[in-house]
């Protein structure tokens, strides 16, 4: 008599307003296939616990097959995955999971099974996307880890028994000099800047390190001026209506949980944007006015807003044109790199764990890696450390 152990997994998903539980049943076949059951419909430990004695039961009895083949196509793993990272990432991560999705079936075949993929089907992928495609080598290494990612979740869930791809190395591409603006220069760019938007945007997103998609999706109610800080959290859809018309109000959620935080601000920067409040049109946000609400409602209405659209037009092009004309010279940032000159300045000031906190990493890791980077200030340091201040010039030939 078949005696196959089988565990109850429970895993809780951060939705728009509430939090979630779901449970999975997993056992291991006799050959070592781990197999997964989603109870859909359990809400409850006491009912997860139900459902375990009974799956035990029938796979005691044989009424359910321990050996269960279930065996996926491409296309089958490709659906599946969509399915199961619904909730749990961004619309844009998931936009980037379909344009994967299309490359993988073109260049592999929808209709391979995934469990004879190996690696000279990724070798494929990577050529069709390099010779074919003509896409840049971070593109290629995104591609092949979506793949690996969605082989993952298949060996997770007892669809494959094994990932072919679990040991496989992308190659990677040399990762680009960031820009680290100084405080000094970050105040040459906002006197340079066009507009009080632009100097009150370039002021929080170097005192506080948000994201682009974090500072856009500000809110004034986000910004506690007697507390000095700027609240990231979820935003509920909707319409409000001003002046007697009606604007909507964007849907949007953070790129993680760790991503909901509260981050102090300094006092400049409160009054600044206490004064820019006060030239404000009536919109519910800091950066989007009414007219772009407008706007973006009209486009979400006829179908042709994208997931991936920009809430701000041309946003890199103008930063660009701030950088030239406060005379910094190059290299020339990004606005990405002032989030970057946030977390290089404050690892000097602040610990390690506490940045982390401030940035809204998921791990310390990365805040160490990519944020923290060596300017030109410490080059200095490193300079002046090791000077002799009595050299002996005289030579030994």
């Amino acid at each position: 008599m078949n005696t196959t152990k089988v565990e109850i997994h429970k895993r809780k998903v951060r939705l728009k307003n509430r939090q979630a539980v779901y449970y999975t049943l997993r056992w291991y076949t006799p050959s070592g296939r781990r197999c997964s059951q989603s109870l859909k419909g359990v809400t409850t430990t006491a009912e997860a616990k139900a459902a375990k004695l009974t799956k035990e039961a029938k796979l005691a009895t044989g009424q359910e097959l321990v050996e269960r083949p279930d065996r996926m196509t491409v296309e089958d793993l490709i659906a599946y995955h969509l399915e199961v990272i619904q909730g749990e990432v961004g619309p844009r991560t998931a936009l980037g999971y379909q344009h994967s999705a299309a490359h993988i079936k073109h260049a592999i075949g929808a209709d391979r099974m995934i469990d004879k993929l190996s690696r000279a089907d990724a070798g494929r992928l990577k050529t069709y996307l390099k010779t074919e495609r003509k896409l840049r080598q971070a593109t290629v290494d995104k591609v092949v880890n979506h793949l690996r990612a969605m082989l993952n979740v298949a060996v997770r869930d007892g669809k494959l028994a094994r990932n072919p791809l679990l040991d496989m190395k992308t190659k990677g591409s040399p990762a680009k000099r960031a820009r680290i603006y100084t405080l000094a220069e970050v105040r040459s760019m906002i006197d340079a800047a066009p507009s009080d938007w632009w100097r009150v945007y370039l002021r929080l997103a170097f005192s506080s390190g948000l994201r682009e998609g974090e500072l856009l999706n500000l809110k004034w109610e986000d910004i506690d001026g007697e507390a000095m800080e700027i609240r990231v959290q979820a935003k509920d859809g909707g319409t409000i209506t001003h002046g007697g018309q009606s604007y909507p109000l964007l849907q949007w959620s953070a790129k993680s949980l760790t991503s909901y935080r509260t981050v102090p601000i300094p006092d400049d920067a409160v009054a600044m944007v206490n004064a820019y409040r006060d030239c404000s049109d009536g919109s519910p946000y800091l950066f989007l006015s009414l007219n772009r609400l407008k706007r973006i409602g009209a486009k979400t209405a006829d179908g042709s807003w994208k997931v991936d659209a920009k809430l701000v037009n041309n946003l890199l092009r103008d930063f660009h044109r701030i950088h030239g004309a406060a005379g910094l010279g190059d290299p020339v940032g990004t606005i990405h790199d002032l989030r970057k000159s946030y977390g290089t300045h404050m690892a000097s000031k602040l610990p390690m764990h506490t940045l982390q906190a401030f940035m809204g990493h998921a791990n310390i890791s990365t805040t160490a890696k990519f944020y923290c980077r060596v300017t030109k200030a410490d080059e200095d340091k490193a300079r002046a450390a090791m000077r002799d201040d009595k050299p002996d010039l005289r030579l030994v030939g």
